[in-house]
């Protein structure tokens, strides 16, 4: 067994989409922390342009308080935004701003795309926050995301991409 083949038991890249004639990667969440190396070694290989990054997830289940926490299926948002953050994070510094990441898990606020801005999120997607707040989410995070901006003296949110790190 090789690296490769070990890899494809912890680890679903799905062909998302073309973007200027470029390939986007999906990666759920089922990726192993010591893979990360790996997993970005393959996607800079084969000049993957952007990766979402996470989905769901299941190892966080354990923090819910209520009856959902015995639900079977991936969570999505909240319970999953401390790790998604840890991941994005993590493939930014491995990254180098090769591959563009598009941070999803938890964005529900302003400042929650901050924070995916801060960790190395290139772009943000919602899901989860809309389902639970309606379309009109998008227009309050954006509102919030320009005061935060403005109250730090940013005039353009590329500018914070990756200025945090999580050891």
């Amino acid at each position: 067994m090789n690296d490769n083949d070990e890899v494809e038991n912890y680890i679903d890249i799905d062909y998302f989409g073309v973007i200027n004639e470029q390939m986007i990667c999906h990666a759920l969440y089922l990726i192993h922390f010591f893979h990360n190396n790996l997993i970005s070694e393959i996607l800079l290989e084969n000049d993957i342009s952007g990766i979402i990054i996470s989905n769901t997830s299941e190892s966080s289940r354990e923090v819910l308080k209520d009856i959902q926490k015995h639900q079977k299926g991936g969570l999505s948002g909240k319970p999953i935004e401390k790790k998604s953050n840890i991941l994005i994070n993590k493939f930014y510094n491995l990254f180098k701003g090769k591959i563009k990441i598009i941070g999803v898990g938890g964005i529900d606020s302003g400042q929650s795309a901050y924070e995916k801005f801060l960790l190395g999120a290139d772009y943000i997607q919602l899901y989860t926050g809309m389902v639970f707040q309606g379309p009109n989410i998008a227009g309050s995070i954006k509102k919030e995301l320009k005061e935060l901006l403005i109250r730090d003296g940013v005039k353009n949110f590329t500018e914070i991409i990756g200025n945090k790190t999580l050891s």
